[in-house]
């Protein structure tokens, strides 16, 4: 994720299928290729404490279009769902309550039955083994709780059976004493976040100093340069140097940073 005060940095990665060659080659000649050379890696600035975020910087334009963004921003509606009952998958998925009717499923989800089930129950709908990763249409026909209080369903689940080409409908079966944990949760097609209208879009700027002379076409001022430096939290040259274009195969160069002080461009 981004934070201007970044843990983290991006720069080209030192490995051997990392094809630095390409950095001379001009935009233009990129549409001649037809496959993927170029690499990046991501590298901390600082010690990292376990479970600590790692974030980078993506950049002063991607900051400011941020801002704006939280400004202007209003709760709105989703294919019929409004913000207050709208629930995550994952985090409906993750608090596994008990369902006690089909009603009680917020409208942007839908229920899905685990298909290993229908083998660990032994019928004749599942697939012949303990790998089954099939989530298949289901719906709660009723619940019932055991002696320990764990709830119990009557499920009617779409099977995947062979049968006439004539059949335009899902085949079901009703099965019984199926458990909690036999159903997940999946969002609704076009239900997420990213698909609101007003959900926040812009691309992660590259940093100027990763740009190869060749595939620049704006010339950058030196006390910008200097700046993202700082922003960095490097002090000196050398170790920003260290950070962002340390070599490990001999045989291949990155491109210099040489020339900080020299007038830059950017994409």
């Amino acid at each position: 994720n981004h934070d201007s005060n970044p843990n983290a940095a991006v720069r080209w990665a030192t490995t051997k299928a990392n094809m630095t060659e390409w950095f001379d080659y001009s935009v233009d000649d990129f549409f001649l290729k037809d496959n993927a050379a170029l690499m990046w890696e991501v590298v901390a600035l600082r010690d990292i404490n376990r479970g600590e975020e790692v974030v980078i910087d993506y950049g002063k334009q991607w900051e400011e279009a941020w801002q704006k963004h939280l400004e202007a921003w209003k709760p709105t509606n989703l294919n019929g769902v409004d913000p207050v009952s709208y629930k995550d998958s994952f985090e409906a998925n993750a608090e596994m309550e008990p369902i006690e009717s089909m009603s009680q499923i917020p409208k942007n989800l839908v229920l899905r039955c685990r298909g290993i089930f229908l083998y660990l129950w032994g019928t004749d709908y599942g697939i012949d083994d303990d790998d089954d990763e099939r989530e298949l249409p289901c719906m709660i026909i009723a619940s019932t709780q055991d002696a320990n209080g764990d709830y119990l369903y009557l499920m009617e689940i779409v099977v995947e059976v062979e049968r006439e080409p004539d059949f335009d409908f899902p085949y079901t079966e009703i099965f019984w004493n199926f458990p909690r944990e036999s159903m997940t949760f999946v969002d609704k097609p076009y239900s997420r976040d990213q698909h609101l209208e007003n959900a926040f879009r812009h691309e992660m700027m590259i940093p100027d100093y990763m740009m190869p002379e060749k595939w620049k076409n704006e010339k950058k001022e030196e006390k910008d340069v200097v700046e993202n430096i700082k922003k960095l939290g490097i002090e000196k040259e050398t170790k920003f140097k260290e950070h962002v274009h340390k070599e490990t195969d001999k045989d291949k160069k990155q491109p210099s940073i040489k020339a900080q002080g020299d007038k830059k461009q950017t994409t």
